[in-house]
């Protein structure tokens, strides 16, 4: 830059005088050395790529870290649904064996126990004491089927014929083993009621 370039463009005085002076001897120097000054130049402008690229990576590896931790979080969510699908969906007995051992834990540790004082019945199921004027078959059936399906069971109650009358006494019903099996809550017995086809 020429003395009468820096006077045009930041104009004439005093107080300009030491700058253009400065702006000359500046401009001559940067013609004498303009290979470093481009070099240089172009060295700031690769280490601010480098830098804008590191700081790029390390949001990717921070974002790549963030998406694992997601996909974790979803695959543990997933095997929770599952878990938690086939605990809710009742299921059959896989086996008689397991039928046989349910029933028998049943009648030991959840059987409600009924007790008659003066014509008056009171039902102990678990902590619950229940008053009640009349407990029998149905009653008993009904409380086996709750406990079985609390357990992820599937129970009917049904209704089958006693002593010739049709339909006269309750009972809990199951198919395992691909078979129908009457299972009487008051005596923890198990018969084989039909083979499915």
């Amino acid at each position: 830059m020429n003395v009468a370039v820096a006077e045009f463009i930041f104009g004439r005085g005093e107080e300009n005088e030491t700058f253009v002076i400065a702006l000359v001897v500046i401009g001559g120097e940067m013609r004498r050395y303009w290979r470093e000054i481009i070099i240089g130049l172009l060295a700031l402008s690769l280490l601010i790529v480098v830098a804008d690229s590191i700081v790029e990576h390390n949001k990717y590896v921070a974002m790549q870290s963030e998406l694992t931790q997601v996909r974790q979080t979803l695959v543990n969510q997933t095997q929770l649904i599952v878990e938690l699908r086939q605990k809710l969906l009742p299921k059959n007995f896989d086996s008689l064996d397991d039928l046989n051992q349910w029933v028998s834990n049943w009648e030991k540790n959840n059987k409600p126990v009924v007790v008659s004082i003066l014509n008056h019945t009171f039902v102990i199921a678990g902590n619950i004491e229940l008053y009640s004027y009349y407990w029998d078959c149905d009653d008993i059936s009904e409380a086996m089927q709750r406990d079985a399906l609390k357990d992820g069971y599937l129970m009917s109650v049904a209704l089958v014929s006693a002593g010739g009358v049709m339909l006269d006494h309750a009972g809990c019903m199951v198919i395992t083993e691909n078979a129908y099996w009457f299972v009487e809550p008051q005596t923890g017995e198990i018969a084989i009621m039909a083979r499915r086809d």
